[in-house]
Parts: C-alpha cells; sequence; structure tokens
C-alpha cells in the first residue's frame, strides 16, 4: 500500500513536509548539507525526513532513523521498564539530524517544531514500517549545544556516551561524549520514563549518603 502524508495536528504557522523519494528531500538534503554542522550523510536503514515550514518557508529540517544498536545509558535505562535488545532496535527510533537556520528568528521555534515532529513521526513510523515505535532518543554535543530544545520540549536527559562510534565492523573514539535525550511517544512512556529517572536519583542519592 502506498503511503500517503497526512498532517496530523494543526501546527498553525509551523507545518511539516513529507521529504522521503521526492522534490522536498531534495530540498532538505541541500538544506542540511549547507546548515547542518554534520552535513547530509546518507542514512543506512529506517529513516523519514521532514522539512520544517513557517509561514509557508521552509526553515529547518528533521530527521529520523534506525536507533543505535548499543548504548550503555539508554540501554539500562529501557531495560528498567521492561524493554529487550529486540524491543529496542524495533521500537527506538533515533533523532538523527535536527535543524533551525540561523536567521529564522522565531521564538520557540524549535521546540514546537519538535514537539509537531515527534507526534507526526509516531504516526508514520508505523505506516510506513508496520513498526510502532515507542521511544526517540537523540545525541547532543555539549560543546557546541546545551539541549534547551530538547529540554523545553520535555525530553529527559538520561546520561551520556562513551565517544566511540561505530566503523565498519570496529568502535573508534570520537573524543567527546554526548548527552542522550530519550522522549516517550505516548503520555504513559513519557510517565514511566519520567518515573524511572526520578527513581534513578533517588538511588543515587540514598547511595550517595550511604557511601560519604
Amino acid at each position: 500500500m502506498r503511503f500517503v502524508f497526512q498532517p496530523l495536528t494543526n501546527g498553525g504557522d509551523i507545518t511539516l513536509e513529507f521529504a522521503k523519494g521526492n522534490a522536498a528531500e531534495r530540498t532538505w538534503n541541500k538544506l542540511v548539507n549547507e546548515h547542518h554542522y554534520l552535513g547530509h550523510k546518507v542514512v543506512v536503514g529506517r529513516r523519514l525526513k521532514y522539512l520544517i515550514h513557517y509561514l509557508g518557508k521552509p526553515v529547518g529540517a528533521i530527521c529520523f532513523s534506525s536507533a543505535a544498536w548499543e548504548l550503555e545509558s539508554r540501554d539500562k535505562a529501557l531495560q528498567h521498564l521492561g524493554f529487550s535488545p529486540k524491543r529496542i532496535r524495533e521500537q527506538v527510533i533515533n533523532n538523527s539530524r535536527f535543524l533551525i537556520v540561523s536567521n529564522a528568528n522565531v521564538p520557540n521555534l524549535a521546540s514546537r517544531a519538535l514537539s509537531l515532529a515527534t507526534k507526526q513521526v509516531a504516526h508514520d513510523w508505523t505506516e510506513f514500517y508496520s513498526l510502532r515505535p515507542q521511544v526517540v532518543e537523540t545525541f547532543v554535543q555539549p560543546s557546541r549545544f546545551g539541549g534547551t530544545c530538547y529540554k523545553a520540549a520535555n525530553w529527559i536527559e538520561i546520561g551520556r556516551t562513551k565517544g566511540y562510534a561505530k566503523r565498519g565492523r570496529n568502535h573508534v573514539n570520537s573524543q567527546e561524549s554526548k548527552y542522550i535525550f530519550l522522549y516517550g511517544l505516548s503520555k504513559t512512556m513519557r510517565r514511566k520514563l519520567l518515573q524511572s529517572q526520578a527513581n534513578t536519583g533517588q538511588q543515587k542519592h540514598a547511595n550517595a549518603e550511604h557511601n560519604p
């Protein structure tokens, strides 16, 4: 069955345009290649892209792709919620690119676009790949960003990467670890993530008190 993009919610002045196998994808690629610090790279595996428009003008781009295979902090956080390795591969997706062009100059544009895109991709990923995602992850490079828009959109910081990246069959040191943020794609999952992190924080506090 052919996938037909249908916007789920009315973002008002902010809208999303599906960008996969069409002219919008070429615009997406050009925008990211010119304005994102990582540039445009061919993403292997599952992926969905969207152009972000403000008042009809493209002002950003976002991409969701397959989750990272092994990530200690994320895996521990999700295992507490009953996620097996197979479930992580099938029900976690990665926000692998997010760009708002520097001259957009619209208050709260990034967090609003992020909120709109996560709602949309939760539906589209299920329709496109017949897999229902439960959680989305992203990585933030601390020397460049503080993750402000993710925090504003109620994503939860759960730890850091170890600074290694997969190159073929090997892992190489990429020097800088990144913040890991998670976001539940349903109210129930968001509540579970929040409670799990609260419990983890309480346990760390209790351990610190017993081991001064």
